[in-house]
């Protein structure tokens, strides 16, 4: 049995590991392949997503040029975040509108000159504006936290001047305020700075309404606006021809954006065609990646002379940070169903398994005890006939033939019981249902059982939906395991009620384990080695009532055995 138990561990525990890889190896492939093409998928939506942002631009700037091209630039940095860069140049080569490291504002002032108070404050020039005390103490304000009765300090611009959509701050406030303050005569001013900013003459200076409030964000003032150039991060794209065999290359060298100077873009080769409006996806790290694209447009001047403007266009964006989450989600999700089917499966083989082994377990028992059983009657019928052959004590001749033929017929009536069993316990024997009375069909097994006093009690007729021949069968058996192996075979009782039918019977105490064993094949006590029988009996009983469906089972209790099916 122990052999057993170890055969039956191991194999557990190699199919657990067998699911576990194959499953293991199933889901990191599927995991690999979504993640691939929902990564790649991602991608092809950012860029289609970053030609489209590409085309709203080149609208909004001939919108805004035909108006006043000195408030393109505040769309176009209010418009754009710190990982896009536009920039425009003119026929002359001069930068009339870029992206850069700006505040867009939209100020009210006096007098109001401004049809609209837009424009945009350069941090370079706003920090050199101050001096470095200056810088430290209006930024020690900004960081300090909202006070418990809901106050905080803002940066507001008082006075500036405006030149060519840009605002340059002239003097700035450190005003106490509150959520609820929406005026500028409301604010508490903590603290004036006057500022030292580059000028050139003649621009007018505006001054902060009172009834409006200039605010000046204050990531801004800690340098937090920032904008990466990115097309001069992409120093070279490369396209190839689809018309020849001739390869062009785009290279942008662009200074970095200073007080007072213009960013200045050299084309070294410059095909239209091939740059297209689709752009070009540069490929910057593993997950990140550049769109670029760049087109020409003209506009007529009240003279009717002729502008021409280039756009260059960069966006960069990320392709895990956008589905990052997604896959993430699936991948669990895919994990868990891999888990919950893995589990199912290892179940089913492992009952599958189980149930072989123990077949096979059951068979070799089985082959075992039935050698066994056939071991002395063969041995006694092959002594008797050598006996015979020899004419060893003819006197005895009658009763070695008597011996034989008794033997015979017990190995006979072994190897039928053998092959019911086997047929029943195998479930090839078709159940032939019928409607059959119980209590009839007892009565007529009681009756041959004359030398043993059994009490048969029931009260009305049973009927009961089974197969008649097995049914007798396993009451021939049942009443036969209780005449052979009772301490009293005058105190047999069989009870038949309309859900049960029992046979009882004397019996030295059994333990649950060994009641358990009486119905397996060829199981017999020691102290009932001396009675006839082959331990089949109960066996075949299981296995009828198992093929009919019907609960069976025994129980030992106050110095009686009762042995009992359910209908």
């Amino acid at each position: 049995m122990n052999i057993y138990k170890k055969k039956i561990k191991k194999q557990k525990q190699r199919l657990y590991i067998a699911v576990s890889l194959s499953l293991f190896i199933l889901s990191f492939a599927v995991s690999v392949i979504f993640a691939i093409v929902t990564y790649n998928t991602e991608k092809h939506l950012l860029y289609s997503s970053a030609y489209s942002d590409y085309s709203d631009t080149l609208l909004l700037l001939q919108d805004s040029f035909k108006d006043d091209n000195y408030y393109a630039e505040y769309y176009v940095n209010k418009r754009y975040s710190g990982d896009e860069q536009v920039i425009v140049i003119n026929q002359n080569g001069e930068t009339v509108v870029e992206t850069k490291n700006a505040l867009p504002v939209d100020f009210s002032s006096y007098p109001y000159h401004l049809e609209k108070g837009l424009g945009c404050i350069v941090f370079e020039n706003f920090k050199h504006s101050m001096t470095d005390e200056q810088y430290k103490k209006i930024t020690s304000y900004l960081s300090q936290d909202k006070t418990d009765d809901g106050k905080y300090y803002e940066l507001l611009c008082i006075d500036y001047y405006f030149s060519k959509g840009d605002i340059i701050p002239k003097s700035v406030e450190i005003v106490e305020t509150t959520e609820e303050n929406v005026w500028y005569v409301q604010d508490k001013v903590v603290e004036r700075f006057e500022l030292n900013p580059f000028v050139r003459d003649g621009l007018t200076l505006y001054r902060n309404s009172d009834m409006q409030r200039n605010v000046i964000d204050k990531e801004f003032v800690f340098g937090n606006y920032r904008r990466e150039n990115l097309l001069s991060h992409v120093l070279t794209l490369k396209t190839n021809s689809t018309e020849a065999d001739k390869t062009y290359y785009y290279s942008f060298n662009i200074d970095d954006i200073d007080s007072g100077k213009n960013a200045y873009i050299k084309i070294e080769t410059f095909d239209s065609s091939n740059f297209g409006y689709g752009g070009i996806l540069y490929d910057d790290n593993a997950f990140s990646s550049i769109y670029c694209n760049t087109s020409s447009f003209s506009l007529k001047t009240e003279n009717n002379e002729e502008n021409i403007y280039t756009v260059y266009y960069a966006k960069r964006f990320n392709v895990l940070d956008n589905c990052y989450e997604r896959i993430v989600f699936i991948l669990i999700y895919i994990f868990a169903i891999f888990v919950i089917v893995g589990i199912i499966l290892a179940a089913i083989i492992w009952h599958t398994i189980k149930k072989q082994i123990e077949q096979e377990e059951k068979l070799r028992l089985t082959t075992n005890a039935m050698a066994h059983e056939l071991k002395t009657p063969l041995f006694i019928i092959g002594g008797y006939a050598e006996n015979l052959v020899e004419n060893i004590n003819t006197k005895k001749q009658s009763h070695y033939a008597s011996v034989i033929s008794e033997k015979s017929s017990a190995v006979n009536g072994l190897v039928e019981q053998m092959l019911d069993y086997s047929r029943i316990d195998s479930g090839y024997d078709t159940l032939n249902i019928e409607k059959i009375n119980l209590n009839a069909l007892t009565n007529d097994v009681v009756k041959s059982y004359e030398d043993s006093s059994i009490s048969l009690e029931y009260g009305k007729e049973v009927y009961i939906n089974a197969d008649k021949r097995m049914i007798k069968s396993a009451i021939e058996n049942l009443v036969d395991n209780a005449v052979k192996y009772t301490n009293d075979k005058n105190d047999i009782k069989i009870k038949i009620t309309d859900k049960r039918f029992s046979v009882s019977n004397p019996s030295d105490e059994m333990s649950k384990s060994e009641i358990n064993n009486l119905w397996q094949p060829y199981h017999r006590q020691a102290r009932h080695s001396a009675t006839p029988g082959h331990g089949l009996g109960l066996a075949i009983v299981k296995s009828i009532f198992k093929l009919h469906k019907f609960k069976n089972g025994a129980a030992y209790s106050n110095g009686r055995i009762t042995f009992w099916f359910e209908y």
